[in-house]
């Protein structure tokens, strides 16, 4: 396989591959396979997501339900 790089980029490669004491083909074939991965996982994440329907953070959840911060320890009340 080949990949076309801009001779910038190509040298900016080998550089960052001495600095890291890497072959350029190493790092190359792990940062391919750590972008199948993520592309992999954000793709199962869209997918779960898509069929559990919306979310919501703890805070739009936390005004739903009108629970106030202070019951979670953030008030400064007497005891």
């Amino acid at each position: 396989m080949v990949v076309a790089l801009r001779q910038d980029q190509e040298a900016h490669l080998k550089l960052l591959c001495e600095q890291m004491g890497r072959t350029v083909e190493d790092f190359v074939r792990e940062a391919v396979l750590t972008f199948m991965e993520d592309y992999e996982d954000g793709r199962d994440a869209e997918a779960v997501l898509a069929l559990n329907g919306p979310t919501y953070t703890s805070e739009e959840v936390r005004k739903h339900l009108g629970l106030d911060d202070s019951i979670h320890g953030g008030g400064s009340e007497a005891a």
